[in-house]
């Protein structure tokens, strides 16, 4: 063949070049369908840590929340108040928070004389784990 004749490339039907046809192998198709099934089990499981991360962040809130009505409740009270004497007070009301916990430790003269460390505790299951939350005061004799 000169150089200046074209070469031509038959493909016509039938035609022996038309034998190996282009395409995709099985074995390449499996291990593509191996890395897409790899990939989309990586975003199903990150979907579920975040709604566990999204109902372990609500609980958080709402035991913090919890704990900061009580620590509120305490120290609007007289410096006198029964609920205000010395020792561990478990919360009475616990019917009014279901699946929450509380109690507050009252210390006198801590950590200065005429004064009050009050400590709220709120406690909660969350995924067979135990949480809880402490919130402190110190209440002053005035």
């Amino acid at each position: 063949m000169k150089n200046n004749q074209k070469k031509t490339n038959h493909m016509t039907p039938g035609h022996p070049a038309m034998s190996k046809e282009a395409g995709y192998t099985l074995i390449e198709v499996i291990i593509a369908m191996a890395i897409l099934s790899i990939g989309l089990l990586a975003v199903g499981y990150m979907q579920i840590t975040a709604i566990n991360s999204n109902t372990t962040g609500s609980r958080i809130t709402e035991g913090t929340t919890v704990a900061l009505g009580k620590m509120e409740e305490l120290i609007t009270l007289r410096y006198t108040h029964a609920d205000l004497a010395a020792g561990n007070h478990p919360d009475p009301n616990s019917n009014d928070h279901p699946g929450f916990s509380q109690t507050w430790d009252v210390v006198d003269n801590s950590p200065v004389a005429n004064a009050k460390r009050i400590t709220v505790t709120v406690r909660w299951a969350e995924i067979g784990r135990q949480r809880r939350t402490q919130l402190m005061f110190i209440k002053p004799q005035i």
